[in-house]
């Protein structure tokens, strides 16, 4: 619903305006804005409420507008007007806004799949763009901002990034385009190829799936799919690899990405007329067999002819025929590929076999949610040599989201909050989960604000990556080199070390002796500087180690007065990876991370 205090938002100052609008129980998403031109003329959307949609892609409730600041509203003719039933197609909660024009109060902007415009303060709207043609800007609308000096200007935002429309008056509206230099992708998922973990490839929110080079920085968009999803690259023939759409549309390449065929052979992804398998539909790729893969919708499917043809290894094992409700993320245990586990979103179920390479029919599966909260489950990470550990991310805001571990099979489960406020994830949607192989202790989270490390399986997380936005994380995958790729909703694709660098509180309590710098430009070649700085005079070492731990070569040996000091690395002789820098003085170390990229 909507509030207003009258004493500039001071807590319990908030009272409800519910005055002629809607039931709030039916009542979801709503978005709102005040004109300076009027006083007191407000407008609000609202989209209905999941529970009480008919239809799922059928969740606009209306358009409300009030000349009283919000003391009385009236419901617009625009609410039931016939074409804009579908404005919102289900996502209201995703992409929705309302907008004055910034000194015409007649011209209101409505952002759901597309724009529309009002020229008459809401009462009913016309179409503003379209997705192709001259006047194209990409689907899902987000928000819009007007010039401050000439408001008939608009940036739009949208799943597409940004364009610019110069005319928002003219009765076909042209937009322009303007990503240049933005990187505002949003992944949903990700892969490298074990060939070359530089190459890499993510599914995208309305950009297709696309082809990377994390040595480069240039991408290529592939001709498979409107919305993107998850990727996985054969790791004996890099010229195959698998790729999805959405609600399962599979399709796969033989010759690195020039063109696809469907791989759907075998899999029922409607019953009774509703998609069965999630918008983001989780497969993966057996650890030592790359033609053997499976795939989650309401049932478990199985291919292992590199999906030539499919076949299931489970009964439905959601119980709804909503997308939102079926399989999420599956995950192996790789030392032993039999033990396989899948959750499951807002049917909030996870299952677990032993057997998942027997015959079909012999695929036994045991549900194992008992001691995780009833939340949508987007994760799942299973240790890589002990099947009977396994980490569950949910996605939800609840002081009951977060990480949940299991270490025996799914019996019991642990909340992995953390053992102090300064140690723990907040209560936010976790989407991502990866263990580090060389140490499975090891386990980084993704979240709505980045990512977190624990360096004690779970019991304590820290802020990890120094330099990465506060965005939504929604896959991590980690290299044989141990390189941690950190897939975003809306900042692109990350790279970083995966070795964790955890300075301890009585470490960051001692007296400052002096203090080491990041390396810039980070990535670097041909070289790079390193900053330090020197409390007091004295004799300073400064060393490069390979991620094992291998010395490489010591840069500085020698005395230095007390003050600001740079060492110059050349990258010479070092292959592109991961290292770590040292300083030591007396009897202070400290350490930090740098890649080389040849």
């Amino acid at each position: 619903g909507l509030y207003v205090s009258e004493e500039k938002g001071d807590r319990w100052t908030f009272n409800k305006l519910n005055n002629n609008l809607p039931d709030p129980d039916s009542i979801g998403n709503v978005v709102m804005d005040i004109t300076t031109r009027v006083p007191g003329l407000m407008i609000v959307g609202m989209q209905r409420a999941r529970k009480y949609c008919a239809n799922e892609r059928e969740d606009f409730l209306g358009v409300f507008r009030s000349t009283d600041y919000g003391e009385t509203w009236e419901k617009l003719p625009s609410s039931t007007q016939s074409n804009m039933k579908r404005v919102l197609r289900g996502q209201g909660d995703y992409n929705f806004y309302i907008r004055f024009h910034p000194t015409d109060q007649r011209l209101v902007f409505l952002g759901g799949i597309h724009s529309w415009r009002s020229t008459n303060t809401g009462e009913s709207f016309s179409q503003f763009t379209k997705q192709t043609g001259t006047n194209g800007a990409w689907v899902d609308m987000h928000d819009v901002a007007f010039s401050p000096t000439n408001p008939d200007h608009m940036l739009m935002a949208s799943d597409g990034g940004v364009f610019r429309c110069t005319d928002v008056r003219a009765s076909s509206a042209v937009f322009e385009e303007v990503n240049q230099d933005l990187g505002t992708m949003q992944f949903y998922a990700m892969d490298f190829d074990r060939s070359d973990p530089d190459r890499i490839a993510g599914g995208t929110q309305d950009r297709r799936n696309n082809l990377g080079s994390a040595r480069t920085g240039e991408w290529s968009r592939l001709s498979w799919g409107g919305d993107g999803a998850y990727v996985a690259f054969d790791y004996e023939d890099p010229d195959i690899f698998y790729v999805t759409s959405q609600y399962g549309n599979l399709g796969k390449t033989t010759n690195g990405g020039e063109s696809f065929k469907s791989a759907t052979k075998g899999l029922v992804r409607t019953v009774s007329g509703e998609n069965v398998f999630s918008f983001v539909t989780p497969f993966i790729m057996h650890p030592t067999d790359p033609k053997t893969l499976f795939i989650g919708g309401n049932k478990i499917y199985r291919t292992e002819d590199g999906m030539g043809i499919w076949e299931p290894i489970s009964e439905d094992l959601t119980g709804s025929l909503s997308s939102l409700a079926q399989f999420q993320d599956l995950s192996f245990c790789k030392a032993d590929p039999n033990i396989l586990y899948g959750v499951t979103g807002y049917s909030t179920r996870a299952w677990r076999t032993t057997n998942a390479m027997d015959d079909s029919a012999d695929v036994v599966w045991e549900r194992i949610d008992d001691g995780i909260p009833n939340l949508f489950m987007g994760e799942v990470e299973v240790h890589p040599t002990n099947g009977d550990i396994a980490y569950v991310g949910t996605n939800a805001f609840s002081d009951r989201s977060g990480v949940y571990k299991t270490t025996d099979g799914g019996k019991n489960w642990e909340f992995m909050k953390g053992e102090t406020e300064a140690t723990s994830i907040p209560f936010i949607p976790v989407s991502a989960i990866a263990i580090w192989e060389e140490n499975p202790d090891v386990v980084y989270a993704g979240t709505d604000l980045g990512v977190y490390v624990s360096t004690d399986a779970g019991m304590n997380w820290y802020p990890f990556g120094e330099g990465l936005p506060n965005v939504v994380i929604d896959d991590l995958k980690i290299t044989g080199d141990d390189i941690l790729y950190a897939a975003t909703h809306g900042r692109g694709m990350w790279m970083v070390s995966a070795i964790p660098v955890i300075t301890d509180v009585a470490e960051s309590t001692r007296p400052l002796q002096f203090s080491l710098g990041q390396n810039y430009p980070n990535p670097f070649n041909p070289s790079t500087v390193i900053p330090f700085h020197m409390e007091t005079a004295g004799n300073v070492t400064m060393r490069i180690y390979d991620t094992r731990g291998r010395l490489l070569r010591t840069v500085l040996n020698e005395h230095r007065e007390a003050g600001e000091h740079t060492a110059r690395v050349s990258a010479t002789g070092l292959q592109s990876g991961v290292y770590i820098y040292e300083l030591r003085a007396g009897s202070h170390r400290e350490t930090r991370k740098m890649m080389v990229m040849q």
